[in-house]
């Protein structure tokens, strides 16, 4: 392998030692999720997708009258939203990906609240 010679997109890189590495189009370092453009949007889905996830989980919370609205801001502050926003200061936020979290956190306070979509 010439060392000035471009690499093709897809093609391993060669080690001086006999090895090589692989190529990938994303993988996971640190816990998110690194991309080929370097785009965040795959992150970002996986975030909101993992929110949704715990407010699913607390969903006899949120149906439970006995427990008060100041209470469950505060679960939906420590746990969804904690999973959805964490890392969220290294992304670069595009216009779509506002969108989504903002649809993310609507849909989130009309289920703790026991809103439905067409009231």
């Amino acid at each position: 392998m010439d060392i000035g010679a471009p690499l093709d997109d897809e093609e391993n890189f060669e080690l001086e030692g006999g090895g090589h590495i692989s190529y990938t189009k994303e993988f996971k370092y640190l816990g998110s999720i690194i991309s080929q453009d370097l785009r965040d949007d795959a992150e970002i889905k996986v975030r909101i997708r993992k929110g949704n996830a715990a407010v699913g989980a607390l969903i006899n919370v949120w149906r439970n009258s006995q427990i008060e609205i100041w209470l469950k801001k505060q679960l939906y502050m420590a746990l969804p939203l904690n999973v959805v926003l964490w890392g969220c200061e290294s992304w670069t936020l595009t216009a779509e990906s506002r969108r989504q979290l903002k649809v993310f956190h609507h849909k989130a306070i009309r289920r703790i609240l026991g809103i439905n979509m067409f009231q």
